[in-house]
């Protein structure tokens, strides 16, 4: 694997660290909508209304949450739990966000003196709505704005002069079709990290030599944006709607780990071949002295008679 250059900071939404066998997890993530566009644009606007509300989810109220995602990483790696979950979130209207933190169990296996770690459920989905109190936390686009993105999807794209239309739709700045805006709307939920399951050797690599650790950098996430150019008399505007949910994932490894397909490979924590290699040491300084002692003995009776002769 060809590393780029190294770095010093790792700065990611949504980093696994690989240091044992239990490994933390956090995801930090935000929906934003009418985000700043370039000066072309007239105005950016937001596709509609989110509930205001801030929770805390941790302990004892944190078993739904705990169940969807321990059911979403099983499908991906039967044999990993997710423990000490939390979660919070809040809203003021436009923009949302939220923090997931939780502890993976259960990935990793030895194979002689290799540590395999799974990490096949980094790509986890939860697509069902998961409901904290009266709010829903994970499918916001399709329960807050949906109706209003549908609508739009139902004008024309193009109308007529004096006033002149001409509307577009971008999916991760992919042009679609708006007869598809409905159907993949549907999908926009905010714990699906489906797009992550690409194999961690084509994933970025760095390396950190501060820390002594290697990275894995990929991106997740999605941008939906409803683009309108009007032309009158010749003055060209632009409007846009969007939202907007972009993360960086990260994972830390420590140095020496070799990246397969959907693992980690690192040596083991009981590398035997070290214990073996320690051992030969041992031996060898061993067999050392005792010669060293021996040639030492046979050398002073020799030194002894020379001195005795000399005497006489």
């Amino acid at each position: 694997m060809i590393l780029s250059a190294p770095i010093t900071a790792a700065s990611a939404d949504y980093t696994i660290q690989v240091t044992s066998t239990t490994i933390p997890v956090h995801i930090s993530g935000a929906l934003l909508q009418a985000l700043p566009n370039p000066p072309a644009v007239n105005s950016s606007s937001p596709f509609g209304q989110l509930p205001v509300f801030k929770i805390h989810i941790e302990g004892g109220n944190s078993s739904l949450l705990s169940s969807f995602l321990n059911k979403a990483l099983k499908e991906k790696s039967p044999s990993v739990s997710a423990t000490q979950v939390t979660f919070d979130g809040s809203s003021n209207g436009t923009i949302y966000h939220y923090d997931l933190g939780f502890n993976v169990v259960g990935l990793s296996s030895e194979k002689g003196d290799a540590e395999i770690f799974d990490l096949a459920w980094r790509s986890f989905s939860i697509r069902d709505d998961i409901k904290a109190g009266n709010f829903s936390i994970n499918t916001l686009v399709n329960s807050y704005l949906e109706n209003r993105i549908l609508l739009f999807a139902q004008l024309q794209p193009t109308s007529p002069p004096p006033l002149q239309r001409v509307r577009r739709w971008y999916l991760n700045d992919h042009l679609i079709d708006r007869s598809e805006v409905g159907d993949l709307t549907d999908n926009l939920t905010l714990f699906n990290f489906a797009s992550m399951s690409t194999p961690l050797t084509a994933w970025t690599a760095s390396y950190d030599i501060g820390d002594s650790r290697f990275l894995y950098k990929a991106d997740t996430g999605f941008n939906l944006t409803f683009h309108e150019q009007f032309n009158e008399a010749g003055e060209i505007g632009n409007l846009l709607w969007n939202a907007v949910y972009k993360l960086k994932a990260v994972i830390e490894a420590p140095w020496g780990a070799v990246a397969s397909n959907n693992s980690l490979i690192l040596e083991s924590q009981n590398n035997r071949s070290t214990w073996v290699m320690m051992g030969l040491i041992i031996t060898s300084s061993g067999l050392l002295g005792g010669t060293s002692l021996f040639e030492r003995r046979v050398r002073d009776p020799q030194k002894s008679l020379k001195s005795r002769k000399t005497k006489r």
